[in-house]
């Protein structure tokens, strides 16, 4: 399977080797490439580099790992609308905005909502949002449960990414229901990253 992965971020580059590492064809992309890519590209030769546009006609199924998070819906604008589709999307992205306290950029809909609106044509499927990326790929060897959730509002979408979850060794994939359960899933990544952000702060008094 072809996967087209929208950044060339550490998320893009963590996915993009596990991934290769599994038979898959993957295209990061962005829109310079940067040193960090320049070293991806050398250490998976396999790997391939191309632009938003370029990955996601290239993608049988569309990662988004757009980093900063704002830059979201420049991306997707960008982006062809046949090239994507009755695609799937598998979107670990979080709207976290980083203050005194952390808290949601949007307070009615979910990143993963708000991604399914730029994109109509595709099936957005929420899931890793609670995944650093070093770990997203082979949890067992990082220590951690293999247990993973996905929501969405098409089952085959929602198939088709639980297929990759599990080639990425994430052998247990729930299904939570419709893109609505997004909400709860980023709730719960918010409520961990301020209780992470306390913590640290209390251990540097």
């Amino acid at each position: 399977m072809k996967i087209g992965i929208l950044g060339a971020g550490k998320v893009a580059t963590a996915l993009g080797s596990g991934l290769l590492a599994r038979g898959y064809q993957v295209m990061i992309s962005g829109r310079t490439r940067t040193e960090s890519v320049r070293a991806w590209l050398e250490k998976s030769p396999a790997g391939s580099w191309g632009s938003p546009r370029e990955a996601a006609r290239f993608g049988e199924l569309l990662i988004l790992a757009v980093n900063p998070w704002s830059q979201i819906e420049t991306v997707l604008a960008s982006l062809d609308r046949q090239d994507i589709e009755g695609k799937a999307v598998l979107d670990p992205s979080n709207n976290i905005e980083w203050g005194e306290r952390p808290r949601m950029a949007f307070d009615t809909v979910s990143m993963g909502q708000h991604v399914q609106k730029l994109v109509p044509e595709a099936h957005v499927v929420k899931t890793l949002t609670l995944i650093p990326s070093q770990w997203m790929v082979d949890p067992k060897s990082h220590g951690i449960p293999d247990n993973q959730w996905i929501c969405g509002d098409d089952a085959r979408a929602k198939a088709h990414v639980a297929a990759v979850l599990c080639d990425l060794g994430w052998t247990k994939v729930y299904d939570l229901g419709p893109l609505t359960m997004s909400q709860l899933m980023e709730g719960i990544g918010l409520l961990v990253t301020s209780m992470v952000t306390q913590l640290t702060a209390k251990s540097l008094d």
